[in-house]
């Protein structure tokens, strides 16, 4: 018997798929088509018959490009459109116990642990580890940087100076990715958002696009929709 997608899956799919319905998010939505087009999870026909994400979800199903367990495309789809919500949502399910998108048999639980006082004082405490917060990364240009990793190419060095990152970064970044062109630009893109944070935003991206004289990859930027 073939496996089946939780109900917890269906559900979020749904909720995913009205989401994407709101004001303002059809621009998204054929963002994400492109990115499964250029991973050639979609051919151009398909993208062209589907209106909504339970569509995509029903098209990708069929040609064997996503099943319980295996649910990647539609995970980088999501976040192509910087939606890392509703990219857990499907990943993880409104109680964090689906598992890579497949119905788990019974959820893993954990076993008690005997309770044991241990006295923390000043000089003894954990120093916690917190995320970096939204307020120290600045915005979330993953839209951004997904429409400019499409129409910067072989010049990419040149945007990387303007950004004010060096040589020596740009021998990593070719060290790391020898013979991927996209994966160049999108982890000089990323360098350059860890290291300025704050400072590293659209208006800064655009303007290095222009003085460039990209002038089409700093339009297409422009267009897109950014978070704080």
């Amino acid at each position: 018997m073939a496996e089946k997608f939780s109900d917890d899956v269906i559900t979020a799919v749904m909720t995913i798929n009205n989401a994407l319905k709101e004001p303002g998010n059809n621009e998204k939505f054929e963002l994400m088509l492109a990115g499964l087009m250029m991973r050639d999870d979609l051919n151009q026909r398909e993208a062209d018959d589907i209106k909504d994400f339970q569509q995509l979800f029903i098209t990708l199903k069929e040609k064997d490009k996503i099943r319980p367990g295996k649910i990647k495309p539609l995970l980088k789809g999501l976040g192509d459109i910087g939606r890392q919500d509703l990219q857990r949502l499907l990943r993880d399910g409104p109680d964090g116990i689906v598992q890579g998108g497949y119905e788990s048999k019974k959820p893993q639980t954990k076993k008690p642990q005997t309770a044991r006082e241990v006295p923390v004082g000043p000089s003894t405490a954990p120093n916690p580890v917190m995320p970096p917060s939204e307020e120290i990364m600045g915005e979330d240009l993953s839209q951004c940087f997904f429409v400019v990793v499409e129409y910067v190419g072989r010049d990419w060095r040149f945007l990387g100076r303007q950004l004010n990152l060096s040589q020596f970064d740009f021998e990593q970044i070719v060290e790391q990715h020898p013979r991927n062109l996209r994966e160049q630009v999108q982890s000089m893109l990323e360098l350059w958002k860890d290291r300025y944070r704050t400072k590293a935003t659209k208006a800064s991206l655009v303007a290095a696009l222009r003085k460039c004289r990209m002038n089409l990859a700093a339009d297409m930027a422009e267009k897109t929709a950014t978070t704080e």
